[in-house]
């Protein structure tokens, strides 16, 4: 019984480590941006023209979310 609490315990502390490691990750901004782009929320829908006269037309196709979602399908 002493054994598998150490276990344990050593498992919740590994799992902290690796929670915080991965918190102070320097792919945790790549992440966050691979996120935004799965929810559709683009880097081009905040970009502006000087001229307001000029057409903006933005095109974004969400196949993040797409390829994604097909590939968890196809499991």
């Amino acid at each position: 019984m002493d054994i598998r609490m150490n276990e344990t315990e050593s498992s919740v502390e590994l799992v902290k480590a690796l929670i915080d490691a991965h918190k102070s990750s320097k792919d945790l901004k790549k992440e966050k941006t691979n996120q935004l782009y799965y929810e559709g929320h683009h880097a081009i829908m905040e970009r502006v023209f000087d001229d307001k006269d000029k057409p903006n037309n933005r095109i974004v196709t969400n196949f993040c979310k797409y390829i994604t979602e097909l590939a968890l399908v196809t499991l």
